[in-house]
C-alpha cells in the first residue's frame, strides 16, 4: 500500500479523501424524494486489491 500511496504526507488531506481514492467510500445519489447508495466503480485497482481482506 505504501508503494501505491507514495511518501507525500500532504497528498491526501484527510482519511475521507484517501478512502474515496481507494474506491471504498460509497456514493449517495439523490433522485427526487429517494436517496440511493452505490458502490464506486472507478477506483485504483491496485490499491483496492492490496487493501482487500
Amino acid at each position: 500500500m505504501l508503494a501505491e500511496l507514495g511518501d507525500d504526507g500532504v497528498r491526501f488531506a484527510d482519511a475521507r479523501t484517501l478512502k474515496a481514492y481507494a474506491g471504498s467510500a460509497p456514493t449517495t445519489r439523490p433522485s427526487g424524494e429517494s436517496l440511493t447508495v452505490h458502490h464506486r466503480k472507478v477506483k485504483n485497482q491496485r490499491l483496492a486489491a492490496a487493501s482487500y481482506v
